[in-house]
């Protein structure tokens, strides 16, 4: 057979010849219960002809199959199909699969139980022989967000359906694994809803709250919805329109709230870390009805009216959800006869000792009073002139963010944080102003061990310093056994013109890092261009760059490296910079600069400069990182000795800065720059370094 035709009560044939020739045709959008006459006629290769006889055939009014799911053992799903009564006629075939499974036939009964341990599909049909009917039901036992996949519990502390949002998910209980970190306060927020739209929704820790503010100051509205009253004005932001539940005050509010002027002025411009994703969105604060005792209706009211901002409070209904006890705690009515039981199953509200926090929600027979979360349990209500307590803001993050942790306490959900941002950690950490008074807006990391771990190329390296372009200067962690090899800086009898043929440098080889128009020693003695790059340099931004690093190479800025000539005998760190700073090649590798280790170092007083460190290097040892660990390697720098032509200072196991002849081999230890947006994960310690994200 070379081609199949089919046709409906009596219209023209229909090849199917452009699918492929297949030997059905389906002919959908038929009215229920009609009668139809279908024949098929078909072609073989020698173009003969045959038809079928006309076939009758009625469609039936076949209800879909309807799901009902309930819990099953802790995290598992016990679903029901209820079929409808055609599946106890004959003919009828009614089936169910599960996954991938094979299907399976229900006989003799309209309904079947299928139990899911994890997340699935569940697929019902139901076929006369003509018609079928499909109902597919997806059983959700993970949430993913933020790049992780929390349970999904029905009893219990954890992330819970919304009760009355399709599409969103709640955190419920007295203590469920939803805390965050953000803006840098470790487990300072918690994780309110997931949305509909992706957004997460959190709110900061209760143990953390700011300061009270005013909802909005008493006396200062005249005009409109809050003209009615002297004690403050319960409308979170302006509108045209604004009416309380209960229809007695109503007219446009002229200005935002105070709260909401403050949260999304003085306090948004305070977040110095983790900016970037904060989702502008929308805050509900429509006037439900007060003392409600239907949830839904409280959503939809709640939802009526609505401002686009930053930083909001959570809503009545938030608090309302957040309670596993819903027989008790489900409506604002039930939790007025329980709150002391409430306390005890809500997060928003079980560790508050005193006083009260505002929620977004005016009272809904007011225009001066707002819902507020007491630490009795209450979802009470309070003057929009201020309150006892403090202030709770909540914020939305994109969907597009990726979080590391588990949300537990000790191991809360955390942001990536841009490299640039590191900044603000200055004072914690080990990370501090750069020494150098002519070096402002940049830092570094001193003592013997600060938290300035990070994980690059999957080694371990360390954070040198921040720099005030935004980039973040890091070299492999420096141990005997993390060198990356052992050479010469630079080979003996290979150099015989300009800087490099003076001196010992033609039989010592040279000590000038990169090629150049034209170097200097620091006492003068030695001058002139150098005609290429140093073996060091070669091999870093050569065979290293191309074969050792194979992750992260993204991440890596082309940088300037400096490698001015500067003597021991320097007293004076300004100067000394001044000095390195005079010679310098852009490149993807380097190697740190004798300032960079004596910035590492907290004891300054015989540490903090050249000469210093070369006297007390048995004291400066044990206090810096970049030292610490050497047990009998050493590992070069890049400037040159400012009296030779032939010898590149290393940090020298002792702890010392040791001018080395150029051409026996010492220890590479690479450093580099990263991107001022790379983006960082993790706490910077050895336990958990910062880990370089995408996203």
């Amino acid at each position: 057979i070379t081609k199949y035709e089919f046709k409906i009560d009596g219209q023209d044939y229909q090849s199917t010849e452009e699918l492929n020739n297949q030997n059905f045709m389906v002919f959908d959008e038929l009215d229920k219960n009609s009668e139809h006459k279908v024949q098929v006629k078909i072609t073989n290769e020698v173009g003969k002809t045959a038809e079928s006889s006309i076939e009758t055939v009625t469609t039936k009014d076949i209800d879909a199959p309807t799901f009902t799911e309930e819990e099953k053992e802790s995290n598992g799903r016990r679903i029901t199909i209820t079929y409808p009564d055609i599946c106890l006629e004959d003919g009828i075939t009614c089936k169910y699969q599960k996954d991938a499974e094979e299907e399976t036939t229900v006989s003799d009964s309209k309904t079947a139980t299928v139990e899911f341990n994890n997340s699935g599909t569940l697929k019902a049909t139901i076929n006369d022989g003509h018609n079928e009917v499909t109902e597919t039901y997806a059983v959700q036992l993970e949430q993913n967000f933020g790049g992780t996949e929390a349970p999904i519990v029905i009893t219990g502390d954890g992330l819970h359906k919304d009760p009355v949002e399709k599409g969103r998910y709640v955190y419920q209980g007295a203590d469920p694994n939803n805390y965050i970190t953000f803006n840098n306060e470790e487990a300072g927020w918690r994780i309110i809803a997931i949305e509909d739209d992706g957004a997460i929704k959190i709110m900061k820790n209760l143990n953390s709250m700011l300061p009270n503010k005013a909802f909005d100051t008493n006396g200062t509205r005249t005009t409109g919805y809050c003209s009615l009253s002297t004690y403050g004005c319960n409308a979170w932001a302006q509108t045209d329109n604004f009416t309380s539940a209960n229809g007695s005050y109503t007219g446009a509010v002229d200005k935002d709230s105070e709260i909401k002027t403050y949260l999304n002025g003085e306090y948004y411009d305070s977040i110095k870390f983790n900016k970037d994703y904060i989702q502008e969105h929308a805050f509900y604060y429509g006037s439900p009805t007060h003392n409600s005792a239907d949830l839904t209706e409280m959503v939809m009211q709640e939802k009526k009216v609505s401002s686009i901002s930053s930083v909001g409070l959570i809503q009545g209904s938030d608090y309302l959800k957040s309670n596993t006890n819903t027989k008790q705690c489900g409506t604002h009515r039930l939790i007025g006869g329980n709150y002391q039981v409430c306390k005890l199953t809500s997060w928003m509200v079980k560790n508050l000792e005193s006083g009260y926090y505002y929620t977004i929600t005016p009272k809904g027979d007011s225009n001066s009073q707002v819902l507020l979360v007491g630490y009795g349990g209450w979802l009470n209500f309070g003057g929009a002139g201020g309150i006892e307590g403090g202030t709770v803001p909540a914020i939305y993050l994109k969907s597009s963010v990726q979080l590391s942790g588990s949300g537990t306490k000790e191991d809360p959900y955390t942001l990536p944080t841009k490299a640039s941002e590191l900044k603000n950690k200055v004072g914690t950490d080990g990370l501090v102003a750069d020494p150098n008074t002519e070096e402002e807006g940049r830092y570094v990391y001193q003592g013997a061990e600060p938290n300035n771990w990070i994980k690059f190329n999957n080694e371990d390296w360390r954070i040198v310093s921040l720099e005030t372009d935004g980039t973040i200067k890091i070299m492999k962690n420096p141990t005997d056994a993390t060198m990356v090899t052992q050479m010469a800086f630079d080979s003996v009898a290979k150099r015989n013109t300009g800087y490099c043929s003076q001196g010992s440098a033609p039989t010592l080889g040279c000590n000038v890092w990169a090629q150049t128009e034209n170097y200097a020693s620091t006492n003068g003695s030695y001058k002139g261009a150098v005609d290429k790059d140093s073996e060091i340099k070669t091999y870093l931004n050569g065979d290293y760059y191309n074969n050792t690093i194979k992750t992260n190479k993204d991440s890596i800025q082309e940088h300037a490296f400096y490698y001015g000539s500067v003597t021991w005998e320097n007293t004076d760190l300004v100067a000394q910079v001044i000095e390195e700073k005079k010679a310098s090649a852009t490149s993807n590798i380097g190697l740190i600069q004798p300032s960079d280790y004596i910035k590492s170092n907290t004891n300054i007083t015989q540490c903090g400069t050249f000469k210093l460190v070369r006297t007390y290097y048995a004291s400066c040892k044990p206090t810096t990182w970049m030292a610490k660990d050497l047990t009998s390697m050493n590992y070069w720098m890049l400037s040159a000795d400012g009296g030779h032509s032939h010898a590149v200072y290393t940090v020298y196991y002792t702890g010392t800065l040791m001018n080395t002849r150029v051409s026996p081999p010492a220890g590479v230890i690479p450093a580099l720059y990263l991107k001022s947006d790379t983006l960082l994960q993790g706490k910077g310690t050895e336990e958990k370094p910062y880990i370089i994200t995408n996203s």
